[in-house]
């Protein structure tokens, strides 16, 4: 269906007088185009029954019309559509975004679940990964923005790998959409260019920075309570005891024993590196 809606888009970009209805299994798509004024409109004949073509399933008409149109809105069914004379193709780049934060949600394959969702959605997708970036050092994603176009697709899968805070995503937000750029988060939808879009947007854009502020809260206050507590020491606990480090560092040659760090390591399971780093540390 995307290659039909695209060869109705490519026949009215430019200015034309002209009534074409298109037929496609059980639906007709009628478009009315008076120069650049076109009005759309779609009819089920099964169902005898005028389309929503503002339905998730018709969403790519209308995508690829607001990629060659300076205004574009709907009524009663209807769409009404100027287009934009500067507009020569709607051949445009699709591109996908992916951010992980931490090595953790690398070894979880969070960032291969991003990407099969940006694919599976768009196949022609070009996505780039981003991988440990923070909140100020987004080098991939700042090439991204300043490369996309009017026209072009940005897709990510959830609203908090876009951005992280309001401040920053509306401004982003702002920017893309003034250089004509689709913003698509796939949990959400297409980001829309009106009041009720921009609330609804700042709205849960509000709701993640103080979802990631309770965890940072919630992560202090168990910190806190476990320091209170006899024996608490910083860091992740020891894997070796004392007892065990001490039988192995009495085997090495370098200690006297008649063991390299190689064999003591088959034989007792700790590390090479450990039983160095241990070993320096004692010297010390």
């Amino acid at each position: 269906m995307e290659q039909f809606f695209k060869e109705i888009v490519e026949k009215h970009k430019s200015d034309r007088y002209i009534r074409e209805v298109y037929k496609f299994e059980d639906i007709e798509i009628t478009v009315d185009q008076k120069g650049d004024k076109l009005v759309i409109w779609g009819f089920n004949n099964k169902s005898d029954r005028f389309l929503n073509l503002g339905t998730k399933k018709y969403s790519t008409l209308i995508r690829r019309f607001k990629t060659i149109s300076k205004d574009l809105y709907s009524k009663d069914n209807k769409y009404f559509i100027i287009l934009d004379a500067g507009i020569k193709s709607v051949e445009n780049k699709i591109i996908g975004y992916a951010r992980v934060s931490t090595k953790k949600q690398i070894d979880g394959n969070s960032l291969e679940q991003q990407l099969a969702l940006i694919t599976n959605r768009y196949p022609s997708a070009i996505v780039y990964e981003e991988s440990k970036s923070s909140v100020k050092e987004r080098k991939t994603f700042n090439k991204i923005i300043d490369g996309l176009n009017r026209g072009d697709i940005l897709v990510v899968t959830t609203l908090d790998r876009f951005c992280r805070t309001v401040k920053e995503g509306l401004e982003v937000i702002d920017s893309l959409i003034n250089k004509g750029v689709i913003i698509h988060i796939l949990n959400m939808g297409l980001i829309e260019d009106t009041p009720m879009g921009r609330l609804i947007v700042t709205n849960l854009l509000a709701f993640a920075e103080f979802e990631r502020a309770m965890i940072v809260e919630r992560t202090q206050t168990g910190k806190a309570i476990a320091k209170s507590k006899e024996g608490w020491k910083e860091g992740r606990p020891k894997v070796y005891s004392k007892e065990q480090l001490d039988l192995a560092l009495s085997m090495l040659t370098v200690n006297g024993g008649d063991k390299s760090y190689k064999e003591v390591e088959r034989l007792l399971g700790i590390s090479k590196s450990t039983l160095i780093r241990e070993n320096n540390k004692r010297k010390v």
